[in-house]
């Protein structure tokens, strides 16, 4: 598969080669072709810029010392996102193993109407997200985001799925009082 970058052509599969022989060259050309997709992947997980960059360091360290597990028969973003998440996961964990998890069934559902998002610009909602504790933005990003099922999230997470329902019933109706205050607010303006 090739890929045009600044006007220069590279072959993934000679990079992901190099990559696989320890080549600084060829981790250098990943790294300068992916980290965008990366900083996107790491951004919904991170509450600032300097977090998701820890996270695709951390994220591309874990690239380079796997690739030679990376199955070649299959689509390489998709392990690449997959590392990445699991990445921005890890680094939730290690930096936030104090938090609590919420143990319930449902919370209060706000009447919010989901079509008002598509006037706002994707990074204005990533600003939201940004915005939410930890765990709700790890739970909202994977939940809604990356599409994981619950049991996925709570077993990566070492929750229970109510606990991952809650906190992410939680997470929803803070971004709806969020971004109904907002769009209220730019009405008013």
């Amino acid at each position: 598969m090739f890929f045009k970058k600044n006007n220069k052509v590279f072959d993934l599969s000679a990079v992901i080669e190099g990559c696989r022989n320890d080549s600084p060259s060829s981790q250098k050309i990943l790294f300068e072709n992916f980290s965008k997709i990366a900083m996107r992947i790491c951004s919904k997980y991170a509450s600032n810029d300097v977090e998701a960059e820890e996270m695709i360091m951390d994220g591309f360290l874990k690239v380079f010392k796997n690739i030679k597990k990376y199955d070649s028969k299959y689509e390489f973003k998709g392990w690449f996102h997959r590392v990445m998440v699991n990445s921005a996961i890890d680094y939730f964990r290690k930096n936030n193993s104090r938090i609590e998890f919420s143990d319930i069934e449902m919370v209060e559902n706000k009447n919010f109407d989901p079509h008002v998002i598509d006037i706002l610009s994707i990074d204005e909602i990533l600003d939201f997200v940004r915005r939410l504790s930890p765990v709700y933005r790890t739970v909202f990003s994977m939940a809604v985001i990356d599409g994981y099922e619950y049991s996925e999230i709570a077993e990566k997470l070492g929750v229970t799925e109510s606990a991952v329902r809650g906190n992410l019933s939680k997470a929803k109706s803070r971004l709806q009082g969020w971004i109904t205050e907002y769009l209220n607010n730019q009405a008013n303006k």
